[in-house]
């Protein structure tokens, strides 16, 4: 797994002809620390009630060290007017004994200036089928409700900004949801994670500067 990847943004992400960035950097989390820090995130009421959901639908947490269990990413992205905005992503992945179905609990984090938003949720793969994956958030009074927001718009900026190739790995990567995002940025590079922090933004004014407007 590569440590840290540096490099221009592309002209796809650019929210308007008069912004300009001047780095983008991403660094991998270590696994260690990613289990770490999914421990204490499964102590928060939301967290948990996102685990609940999955072990009631027959998953079990992966525990093992591997780029099958976990993925995690820091992207750093610099403005040449002195900017910075960061796209935090963690993701846990779940198996199910005796099925190919997938799942994942996940956190997304963008933080610029003094804004910060923090987007917690479920994937489930039915079959492995990562095209016809379904998403849940936590809902009011830590519900967990379907949702349609993170996962469309992701695959909707990969689709659309990253190429034919890596249009044909988010059909032939596979595996579990880590290793299949793994997968993705293995062959899209670092559009891959632009898109993670695109669909993190969602749009939001304080953050868009740095990565387009990526709508669900």
């Amino acid at each position: 797994m590569p440590e840290e990847s540096t490099g221009p943004v592309s002209e796809n992400f650019k929210e308007a002809p008069n912004v300009y960035l001047a780095s983008f950097a991403t660094k991998f989390a270590e696994f260690p620390k990613l289990q770490t820090q999914f421990v204490a995130e499964y102590k928060k009421p939301g967290f948990k009630a996102l685990q609940a959901k999955a072990l009631a639908d027959g998953f079990k947490p992966m525990t093992a060290l591997t780029k099958e269990a976990y993925f995690g990413t820091t992207n750093t992205l610099k403005s040449n007017d002195g900017r910075t905005a960061t796209f935090d992503m963690m993701v846990h992945s779940y198996e199910k004994p005796g099925s190919k179905d997938q799942a994942a609990v996940a956190t997304v984090k963008v933080r610029a200036g003094d804004k910060s938003e923090t987007y917690q949720f479920l994937l489930v793969a039915p079959g492995g089928n990562f095209e016809k994956a379904q998403e849940y958030m936590i809902g009011p009074n830590n519900t967990v409700i379907e949702a349609h927001s993170w996962w469309t718009r992701f695959r909707r900026c990969v689709t659309s900004k990253c190429g034919t190739v890596c249009l044909g790995a988010t059909v032939s990567c596979s595996g579990t949801w880590a290793a299949y995002l793994l997968c993705l940025v293995a062959v899209c590079g670092s559009c891959v994670l632009r898109c993670v922090a695109c669909a993190s933004c969602n749009c939001r004014w304080w953050c868009r500067w740095a990565v387009g407007c990526c709508e669900g």
